[in-house]
């Protein structure tokens, strides 16, 4: 697979393109649940070609009209090492409107960043493998009709002695997209990931770009925004000058480095990924993986970077924040914030993500639970025009498969904000039971008030009934109770709002 830097992925998924005459491939797209929650505007996709084929999503984006158009790849055949790139355009419903599949002959290509341009059409940029067996030397761009017809491509070599390039984040900047990513010297990547930006101009030309060789990139994903009057950029994670650590990167329009902070707040050192937004009063949120428990730590600024309010979100899974972006807002009083078990999607195991919304001072307002029949991976997260958000990645299309299939998750403000009962998506949850299996200990967690658990043995028979106290975690005493599996009942003043399945070891 084409992949941005950082992610750990242990072999390379991509597929032979089998087709002889064809450019445009019919896709059978399966909406597996396509569940509309509190709103129309709400929506789940699961994207599959066929089965033993793989889909992924990496980013999405709203044009003039309302729709979302999701990027990605399409692999064929793990054997052939080639991946194709893979559009779709979907309104504001979920409803597939267009699907394009774009394929070249013994080359891998995928596309990552996408926008729509004043004359209506769409700029895109990936980044290409000449054959199966290099690496991304080359950053693509294209232009497409709203019908997702191709005008012109362009290929940008990236310059010697620099063999692959990997791209982390981009930015619209005027008449300019600015990406920032991580350039190589060596084949397997070891030494280098050199600090990289390239400048893209509407016509898909690389008009500008610079690479530091004395600094390097280490982070999964840092956050890349303009600094807070838009004169310049900001990096924020990790990254090193000659291995030295540093947090915070200024940087001008001409990409020259002119500030840099080694460590913002020696108690909350930076972990990526790491996702940040300024916001109007001039403070920044941000949200990151948080010390070797890899909690997700959320950490609002002022101006001056000094900490205002600090929220350490420590759930029972590793917990990565979205790994190329992860936050987003259209209102600065719902802020999106979506988190996920850190694993490549083809290991095994029944996972879930979360999506939370918080408010302009930093508090978190709401909190939902999705997923636990699957492992997912996801990419990004954008904020759109109605106020909610739309976030892409990957399933795999059976539990543990090296197959995935291309993800879309698009929800409202009021699909977090209301109970989970009160939403007809099945895998949506206000409360979190863990671990599963236990031992001596339950965890309970949620948001919610004056909630009851009751624990049932396989023939009904109630063993266990606790009030669960008003924060949001709670731990219930379990060692008196046989191993075996059980059934629990979470209910709202007698009204059960959520059941499941256990296992005591």
């Amino acid at each position: 697979m084409l992949i941005p830097g950082g992610f750990q992925k242990t072999i390379l998924l991509v597929k032979k393109f089998i087709m002889k005459s064809r450019l445009f491939i019919i896709i059978l797209l399966v909406f597996i649940g396509i569940r509309h929650l509190s709103s129309q505007s709400s929506f789940e996709i699961i994207y599959e070609l066929e089965p033993n084929k793989s889909e992924y999503f990496f980013n999405v984006f709203e044009d003039d009209s309302g729709n979302y158009l999701a990027l990605g790849g399409l692999m064929y055949d793990t054997s052939s090492y080639l991946v194709s790139s893979l559009i779709i355009k979907i309104n504001s419903s979920g409803e597939l409107i267009q699907e394009k599949i774009f394929h070249k002959q013994d080359t891998s290509y995928a596309l990552f960043y996408g926008m729509q341009k004043q004359n209506g059409n769409y700029l895109m940029i990936g980044i290409m493998q000449p054959s199966p067996l290099t690496k991304s030397k080359i950053i693509y761009t294209c232009e497409l009709t709203p019908n997702l017809e191709r005008i012109w491509e362009k290929n940008n070599l990236i310059p010697d002695p620099n063999i692959s390039f990997r791209p982390n984040d981009f930015l619209i900047d005027s008449n300019s997209i600015v990406i920032e990513g991580k350039c190589d010297t060596v084949t397997d990547g070891s030494l280098d990931d050199f600090l990289s930006f390239f400048r893209v101009n509407f016509n898909g030309e690389v008009i500008d770009s610079k690479i530091y060789n004395e600094w390097k990139d280490f982070g999964n994903s840092s956050a890349f925004i303009f600094n807070y009057d838009s004169t310049g950029y900001v990096l924020y994670g990790i990254t090193a000058k000659n291995y030295s650590p540093i947090e915070w990167v200024e940087i001008n329009k001409d990409f020259e480095i002119t500030n840099y902070i080694s460590t913002i707040d020696p108690q909350h050192t930076a972990h990526t990924p790491l996702s940040a937004r300024w916001l109007p009063n001039g403070n920044i949120l941000s949200g990151a993986m948080a010390g070797s428990n890899y909690n997700t730590y959320v950490r609002l600024m002022d101006s001056q970077l000094n900490t205002v309010q600090d929220t350490l979100l420590a759930y029972n899974e590793t917990t990565y924040v979205i790994t190329l972006n992860g936050m987003d807002y259209t209102d600065p009083d719902n802020i999106w914030l979506g988190t996920f078990y850190g694993l490549p999607t083809f290991f095994a195991g029944e996972e879930v993500f979360r999506i939370h919304i918080f408010n302009s001072e930093g508090h978190l307002k709401g909190m939902k639970v999705y997923g636990g029949e699957m492992r997912y991976w996801f990419y990004n997260l954008v904020s759109t025009s109605d106020g909610g958000c739309i976030i892409t990645g990957e399933v795999p299309d059976t539990n543990g498969s090296w197959n995935t299939n291309g993800y879309i998750i698009k929800v409202m403000p009021d699909d977090i904000l209301t109970n989970a009962e009160d939403t007809p998506l099945a895998y949506d949850r206000d409360v979190s039971v863990y671990p599963n299996p236990f031992d001596d200990y339950l965890n309970i967690e949620t948001l919610r008030k004056d909630l009851r658990i009751s624990l049932f043995d396989v023939n009904g028979q109630k063993i266990l009934e606790r009030d669960i106290s008003n924060s949001i975690r709670s731990k219930l005493f379990t060692g008196n109770i046989k191993s075996g599996f059980y059934f629990y009942n979470i209910t709202d003043n007698g009204r059960v709002i959520q059941s499941g399945k256990l296992l005591k070891r």
